[in-house]
């Protein structure tokens, strides 16, 4: 019998009067269990939503082994279905090695059933039976061509059933948690959004102090449906301007004659808490990062300038140490001084070879040690997630980010890590060099 079947049978009206009060006093009971079957683990995972906990011994007992095969191998999730069943089975068991298996399993099976306790020895004929299972379910039982045609198949499988294959489930694994962290932005650009349209649309209704504001509100828009609604807009007032909940009065949607009735005997004790005198500045929508502009020609000018003096002191510097301890590095720009050569300088410089740039380094132990800092700069909490070398900057980069935006987003530090190696802009996330953050940090701690 389906599930259908058997509650049509169940709320037939000649025998409802006799399970109602069983669902009734079930129904905390059945609901409670349920929520504690739930997989801990998909909590917050829309398609994982009511996954149960997994009771299945070699399922729950070795899906441990599973995952850790398929993390430190490399290997796709079809490729370690079978590996806990086959330990299981003792399907790899040598000969040497299935006597003290079968010892073991019959221990753990005495310790499952409550049947053992100290000092008790096993019987061999409980052993010998084990083996015999053992060996029924062992590879090696098999004729040796069977066993090497399994191998070479596994070998000509390899490429397509565990590289391939663990290949695109990671890709895919990681579109889809970007598709959620891009939808999660998303639908915090809209309640952003939604918030600012609100706090715009009610700010311009005047607020209510007191109980004689409220008469003359009434008043003015009179007690029909336009006076009631004028009610209804001081409720959205505080929430949407003021952030001040409405205390248990409900907005409703009943008629006119009603509703004014029964605001206008709850809504005293809501006008009664005191409002600022100035409303709070509006929200701050969604932080969207300004294009760089493209440098205006003064801008060029000046840099010109500049590089054309810093050629300059660099000549009079190699001019004056010339027989030092050092040498300094020639000049690539042509100077006042000497048009002629300075420019003949820099056509060489531009037919060498370029340089390959500074060479990676790994993070210091000290900038390492950085990674879960807090600080507080300007006002504002922050947070070290990643530090590492930058390839464009040449330098060990800090990763932070800022708590409280983070929060209001709902963004985890695992899903920003994933948006940073990405290239995804998200607006919590800051860059600065190492030095700078540690000079923050020393600063905050001495504050």
């Amino acid at each position: 019998m389906n599930a259908v079947a058997a509650w049509q049978e169940a709320t037939q009206v000649d025998t409802w009067c006799l399970v109602s009060p069983f669902l009734r006093a079930a129904a905390p009971v059945m609901l409670a269990t349920h929520l504690r079957n739930l997989d801990k683990d998909c909590v917050g995972i829309s398609e994982l939503e009511y996954a149960p906990i997994n009771t299945d011994f070699v399922e729950s007992g070795f899906a441990h082994l599973d995952r850790a095969t398929r993390t430190l191998c490399g290997a796709g999730m079809d490729s370690c279905i079978g590996v806990a069943h086959a330990s299981m089975l003792g399907a790899f068991q040598t000969a040497g090695g299935r006597h003290e298996a079968a010892r073991a399993a019959l221990r753990k099976q005495q310790r499952a059933t409550g049947s053992s306790s100290n000092g008790m020895t096993l019987d061999q004929v409980d052993v010998d039976a084990k083996k015999a299972e053992f060996e029924i379910t062992s590879f090696f039982k098999l004729p040796k061509t069977e066993r090497w045609e399994i191998i070479r198949h596994l070998q000509r499988r390899y490429q397509d059933d565990v590289v391939v294959a663990s290949r695109e489930a990671l890709k895919a694994e990681a579109a889809a948690r970007l598709a959620r962290l891009r939808q999660k932005k998303q639908d915090h650009i809209s309640l952003c959004a939604a918030r600012c349209d609100k706090y715009k649309e009610f700010i311009k209704i005047k607020p209510c102090r007191s109980e004689a504001d409220l008469h003359a509100l009434l008043a003015v828009y009179g007690k029909g449906a336009k006076g009631a609604e004028a009610l209804r807009d001081q409720i959205r007032l505080r929430d949407h301007v003021y952030k001040i909940k409405n205390m248990g009065v409900n907005i409703g949607s009943d008629n006119a004659e009603v509703a004014i009735a029964r605001l206008m005997a709850a809504l005293p004790s809501l006008v009664a808490v005191p409002l600022p005198k100035e409303p709070p500045p509006p929200p701050v929508p969604y932080p969207k990062r300004a294009a760089h502009p493209a440098p205006t020609r003064a801008a060029v000018a000046f840099e010109l300038k500049h590089l054309a003096a810093i050629s300059a002191a660099l000549a009079e510097l190699v001019a004056n140490t010339d027989e030092g301890a050092f040498k300094a590095p020639r000049r690539r720009r042509a100077t006042a001084g000497a048009p002629a050569a300075a420019a003949a300088a820099a056509a060489a410089a531009a037919a060498a070879p370029q340089s390959a740039g500074k060479r990676p380094r790994q993070p210091t132990r000290p900038q390492q040690a950085l990674v879960g800092t807090a600080f507080e700069e300007d006002g504002v909490d922050w947070m070290v997630l990643a530090v590492e070398w930058d390839t464009g900057l040449e330098e060990v980069v800090v990763w932070y980010y800022d708590v409280d935006m983070a929060a209001d987003e709902d963004l985890t530090e695992e899903e920003m890590n994933l948006g940073r190696t990405e290239g995804l802009d998200l607006a919590p996330l800051e860059c600065s060099s190492a030095t700078e953050v540690q000079r923050w940090i020393k600063e905050a701690r001495s504050a």
